[in-house]
């Protein structure tokens, strides 16, 4: 997923802020430049640098609560990128404490946690969420995908990922997802016009959700 803005350090006051390695910092810029540097990088895959700029941002101390939450959210998902998830569930609890109504905070911090096999934990993230704002797609989309992958419930991913399509048709990984819940059910001609408009959506593992489609079909030919 985003899938959705994602993200103790430094400017904060946190504890951990000590334990963060030593980074050489770029030349002074203002607080938002560094902001949007950060976020650029980021979308273009280069984590390191990413995080190395926002936390740049984040050091000037002149962010708003809703820049610094969001900072710290993308911090969060250079981290994730990278696998490391320990320090990205850090970052998103960052956010949080930034701006504890920042539902994106929570769904990032919920794929993190799901991501380091905590899936109970993921759960009440999302569903912090949704308590936030029950029409965020991303909540639905991540709800499914741990419905799916977990609790191995087709079922009610099925009515997840569809919730969260009806909310927002942009969300690639909810369609994918969907297209696999479809195939765990056997509506395979549904999966396959669910990949589809994932792909089109701009869905990149399109191979790999064709091979977990192939699966779920050799599975129910036994």
């Amino acid at each position: 997923m985003l899938s959705a803005c994602k993200p103790r350090e430094r400017g904060t006051g946190s504890a951990s802020a000590s334990a963060e390695p030593s980074v050489a910092r770029p030349p002074s810029r203002s607080a938002s430049a560094l902001l949007v540097a950060g976020v650029k990088l980021q979308q273009a895959g280069k984590n390191a640098e990413a995080e190395e700029q926002l936390l740049a941002a984040i050091d000037t101390g002149a962010l708003s609560s809703t820049e610094l939450a969001q900072a710290w959210t993308i911090v969060g998902i250079t981290r994730e990128e990278r696998d490391d998830f320990a320090r990205a569930i850090e970052a998103h609890d960052e956010s949080i404490a930034a701006k504890s109504d920042y539902e994106v905070a929570w769904v990032n911090k919920g794929i993190a946690l799901r991501r380091s096999d905590k899936p109970d934990e993921a759960q009440r993230a999302y569903e912090k969420a949704l308590e936030i704002n029950p029409r965020y797609a991303e909540a639905w989309a991540s709800i499914g995908a741990l419905q799916l992958l977990h609790s191995k419930d087709a079922k009610k991913a099925v009515e997840s990922l569809e919730k969260a399509i009806a909310l927002d048709p942009k969300v690639a990984v909810a369609h994918a997802n969907l297209a696999l819940a479809y195939a765990e059910l056997g509506r395979f001609a549904d999966a396959d016009v669910a990949l589809q408009r994932a792909v089109e959506k701009g869905y990149k593992n399109e191979a790999k959700m064709r091979e977990m489609i192939e699966a779920a079909r050799a599975a129910q030919k036994k």
